[in-house]
């Protein structure tokens, strides 16, 4: 029998005005917002995860080393 997993995931639309509700969406487009994990670049296509450290919103590129921290974290 299958089992069911819950997976969060948000549509791109509701994610951009999620990312212009914090004021990251234009400096995402600017080149101007880092991962979380490894200081590269993020941009509209390597978003992987977005999640909140003490009240601040952190971004996870989707590159393969910073899922895994991400996942272990």
């Amino acid at each position: 029998m299958a089992e069911n997993i819950n997976i969060p995931a948000i549509h791109d639309d509701d994610l951009k005005l999620l990312l212009i509700k914090h004021g990251l969406y234009e400096k995402i487009l600017k080149g101007k917002v880092y991962c979380y994990m490894s200081d590269e670049v993020i941009t509209w296509d390597n978003i992987y995860g977005i999640f909140e450290v003490n009240g601040e919103i952190k971004i996870v590129c989707d590159s393969v080393d910073c899922i895994d921290k991400l996942s272990k974290s």
